[in-house]
């Protein structure tokens, strides 16, 4: 499983400032607090953990329970349990409607996770009830109310990435600059940008907005292969070492997951959202 012993590490949220003003006149900054940074940010995972299993990579669930449960179903109708590991790219919560339950459903699977900016965001929004009483958070995060203290523990841990040497992949929930370790990306890029501009032939700036630059994917040069989500208005990306796997469920379109051997077997599965939960904005 993907819940790890929470940590008490802390680091300042790299997030943009937003701040929730309350009918008390007491304003909170959101985006400053302090949020847990996870005992491993980046994780490894050997052949020892995967068990000669294949990796069935999942895009951003976003609280889509019951669209999750039947791409799970179309896997297991042809592969058992034990033949496929489940691998999230973030962003298993909110706007959706079925925010805890995903959580809870998922944290009772094998598998794993990288956290997502809906899920920081989610963690961040709880411990700002931890630490103020009269906290109230916004209409669209009532629902962190219903999470309990594992449920909590385990967004506290989720790692920024994941690694599958044996399979020459890494999952990130938003994306990696060229030419950086991992251990020096930043966690703002790791889970909000989606483009990067090319400065010169060594350097590159990340960006949050489609409007600069380029897709990050179409530009990461390798050898190892990117799994993504984070980009729903693109969709489905496939570029020769990186491939998107946010196709905007929650928007009314598709959940997509795609099965990896380690001999490079590629294929795509999806089912159609049941409804729109929430219209895309921009």
């Amino acid at each position: 499983m993907a819940a790890l012993v929470p940590s008490f590490i802390s680091l300042l949220s790299q997030f943009s400032r937003i701040i929730i003003r309350h009918s008390s006149s007491k304003s909170y900054d959101v985006k400053k607090l302090i949020i847990p940074l996870p005992k491993t940010s980046h994780i490894v995972l050997s052949n020892e953990v995967v068990r000669d299993r294949k990796l069935f990579f999942i895009g951003d669930v976003h609280g889509c329970l019951d669209e999750l449960k039947e791409l799970l179903q179309k896997v297991n109708e042809r592969f058992s349990t034990e033949e496929y590991l489940p691998i999230f790219v973030g962003d298993l919560v909110n706007k959706g409607p079925e925010n805890v339950g995903s959580l809870q459903y998922v944290r009772n699977l094998e598998h794993f996770a990288v956290k997502g900016n809906h899920d920081a965001a989610a963690l961040r929004e709880v411990l700002m009830i931890e630490k103020h009483n009269d906290y109230d958070p916004p209409a669209w995060w009532q629902w962190v109310k219903g999470l309990n203290c594992d449920d909590i523990d385990y967004l506290k841990e989720l790692p920024y990435t994941l690694s599958f040497p044996d399979f020459n992949a890494i999952v990130v929930h938003a994306g990696l600059l060229p030419k950086v370790d991992l251990e020096n990306q930043s966690i703002k890029d790791m889970i909000l940008m989606r483009n990067i501009v090319e400065l010169d032939a060594e350097n590159y700036q990340s960006a949050e907005s489609l409007d600069q630059g380029k897709p990050w994917a179409s530009l990461w040069p390798g050898p190892e292969h990117i799994y993504f989500g984070h980009d729903a208005r693109r969709k489905f990306q496939s570029y020769e070492f990186a491939t998107g796997l946010d196709t905007g469920c929650v928007y009314g379109n598709q959940l997509t997951g795609l099965l990896l051997d380690k001999d490079g077997t590629k294929e795509i599965i999806q089912v159609q959202a049941k409804s729109v939960y929430q219209k895309p904005t921009g």
